[in-house]
């Protein structure tokens, strides 16, 4: 599984870099690079909400959502923040669980 999503990071990168490479757009590169780097932040919040499964399911399926707005905003040039962001919303949520339950422990 890791190894899939190395690959995953490592073609987004590559599609990233074969687009600027074509297109020379720096403006494009850098919200690219960005927004990417936000989306991985993400992916290493994730074991975080992992004590919480129906959040866990959630975070893990926005980012895959995540990921493929990345890769439209790439490939089209089209950037939906709402959809690259949406995973901020499940670390919120655990977030504000954790505080109002608390850890249980």
């Amino acid at each position: 599984m890791k190894g899939l999503i190395i690959i995953g990071i490592l073609i987004t990168f590559g599609l990233i870099g074969f687009n600027f490479y074509r297109s020379k757009e720096w403006k494009k590169f850098s919200i690219s690079i960005a927004i990417f780097t936000i989306l991985l932040i993400f992916v290493g919040l994730s074991p975080m909400v992992r004590t919480v499964v129906p959040i866990f399911i959630a975070h893990l399926i926005l980012i895959l959502i995540s990921w493929a707005g990345v890769l439209y905003y790439v490939i089209r040039g089209r950037l939906y923040l709402q959809v690259i962001l949406s995973p901020a919303v499940t670390l919120i949520l655990f977030l504000l669980l954790e505080r109002v339950v608390g850890s249980g422990s």
